[in-house]
């Protein structure tokens, strides 16, 4: 099985060449723990659901993002 690491990486290549429906696949199965790989997957979940026209998706995984001091910028 990949790492969540190796997911993260396929998961950002996607989302770089703008194809948001695979990323979001492989970004959905990366938000299992409370550190700063959870944070940052779910901002840019939130950005492929905004993409996707996907509005309150994109609310939820901004605000799960924000709930964490990871990166408080």
């Amino acid at each position: 099985n990949p790492s969540r690491n190796d997911l993260f990486e396929l998961a950002y290549s996607l989302f770089k060449t703008k194809n948001y429906d695979e990323a979001a696949k492989y970004f959905e199965k990366i938000t299992s723990e409370n550190d700063s790989l959870h944070q940052n997957t779910n901002y840019l979940l939130a950005k492929c659901y905004l993409e996707k026209g996907q509005k309150n998706k994109a609310l939820n995984a901004f605000l799960l993002a924000s709930k964490f001091d990871f990166y408080p910028d």
